[in-house]
């Protein structure tokens, strides 16, 4: 039995915005941006935020702000970004793939053949009426401080893991490994981790060795446990866990599938590994699933559509060299 997870696209249009947009119109407030390049950003800001008020477009931050937090024109980026989303925000990444996790694990045991995933999981707040409620007291709060107070450190520990990716993607070129073959081992290697990670949790418990980043780390695979659990899933326990895992059922879900081939696009392709990919996979990877457009920089663009991404995920993806195709897309939302 083929197994697929279908994403529901909101009711209303939704855009997600590169990093790299907030942080130019941040320089274009301070006068730091030439002209040519700041215009058509102002213009589509503009735009957007006409749209959103309207309530005819829904723009969202995901965690850009781990990208400009504790940077340089911190405020100032969040503060654009809070002006085009209206403070709307798309849930944190772990607890939106925890969710299709669980949909998944559902899916297993009850024998369906698709995963359905309501658009409502990538929220914690509903957008629809966290704009409504907006539009009926005129202002709004952006839930958390400027920017990331710890932005440095994820950004640090994701350009150290691009040495090593880079060492891997060498070496992948030298062995001739193909894409497919790497796009299997990306789905397949939650299920290699999991029962190592949770041997090593359970020796540390008895041995009185825990840390809080290993208590940290092991949140997400305590709850797989007890959904399974739960659902009386078979064979019982970190078998069972480790079985939904290896299944088709969760090579199907996009939190797994996505990142799984920008990776094994990544470490199989013969441009080397930057700084910024990891962040591009880590951001990407939620927003090609749920969102109707998708603004990145070319070198992603590129690699979202040699896989055919945005095609099976329903997204349109533009380069920020492609703004005014963008615009055009998201003129024609305007009222008549």
């Amino acid at each position: 039995m083929a197994v697929t997870a279908r994403v529901e696209k909101p009711p209303i249009p939704m855009l997600w915005l590169d990093t790299s947009v907030g942080v130019k119109l941040a320089k274009a407030g301070k006068s730091e941006l030439p002209e040519a390049e700041a215009a058509p950003l102002l213009a589509l800001k503009a735009l957007v935020t006409r749209l959103t008020l309207a309530r005819r477009l829904i723009c969202v931050e995901g965690e850009q702000d781990e990208e400009y937090g504790a940077a340089r024109l911190e405020e100032e980026t969040a503060a654009e970004f809070a002006r085009m989303t209206l403070g709307i925000q798309l849930d944190h990444s772990l607890a939106i793939r925890d969710k299709q996790i669980f949909l998944g694990m559902d899916a297993l045991v009850a024998g369906l053949d698709q995963i359905v995933i309501p658009w409502r999981l990538f929220f914690n707040r509903d957008p629809l009426k966290e704009l409504a409620e907006i539009g009926r007291r005129g202002w709004f709060t952006r839930v958390g401080p400027p920017g990331a107070p710890f932005g440095k450190a994820p950004r640090e520990m994701r350009h150290q893991d691009a040495v090593v990716f880079e060492q891997w993607r060498v070496q992948n070129r030298e062995s001739g490994k193909s894409f497919e073959k790497q796009f299997k081992a990306e789905l397949a290697s939650e299920a290699d981790r999991f029962p190592r990670q949770w041997a090593e949790w359970e020796r540390k418990t008895l041995e009185g060795q825990l840390t809080l980043i290993d208590s940290l780390a092991m949140e997400g695979p305590r709850m797989y446990a007890g959904h399974w659990k739960k659902l009386d899933g078979k064979p019982d326990g970190i078998e069972g866990v480790t079985h939904y895992l290896r299944s088709e059922y969760h090579e199907a879900i996009p939190a797994n599938r996505i990142p799984a081939a920008l990776w094994a696009d990544i470490l199989t392709g013969d441009e080397r590994v930057r700084s910024s990919d990891p962040g591009d996979v880590h951001l990407l990877s939620p927003a090609i699933s749920i969102a109707h457009f998708v603004l990145t920089d070319i070198r992603a663009r590129r690699r979202i559509q040699r896989r055919r991404l945005d095609t099976e995920w329903g997204a349109t993806v533009y380069s920020v060299r492609e703004l005014p195709e963008l615009m055009e897309a998201l003129k024609s939302l305007e009222p008549a």
